[in-house]
């Protein structure tokens, strides 16, 4: 079968969703490698994957840690990605 390269942000909400989607493709037969920016996530390679570093450092989300919620009046925009 076929040789499938991910490549996604190193970030949960990517890789967790890429994992199901790898996972499945895997189950059909092919060889699937990440390729990542920083350290692979332990989820990656507890799932036995095949991880390429691409160098740099994971994505971090300022929201995630600045307290501020993604919606607010402040940025009534966020809820509709600013059309």
């Amino acid at each position: 079968m076929g040789h499938v390269g991910v490549i996604c942000p190193n970030a949960p909400g990517h890789v967790n969703a890429i994992l199901a989607l790898a996972d499945a493709t895997r189950a059909r037969g092919h060889r699937v490698t990440f390729f990542l920016l920083g350290e692979p996530p332990t989820s990656v390679t507890a799932a036995g994957f095949v991880t390429i570093s691409l160098g740099g450092t994971a994505i971090r989300y300022p929201l995630a840690t600045s307290g501020h919620r993604v919606g607010t009046d402040s940025q009534p925009d966020r809820l509709d990605g600013g059309w």
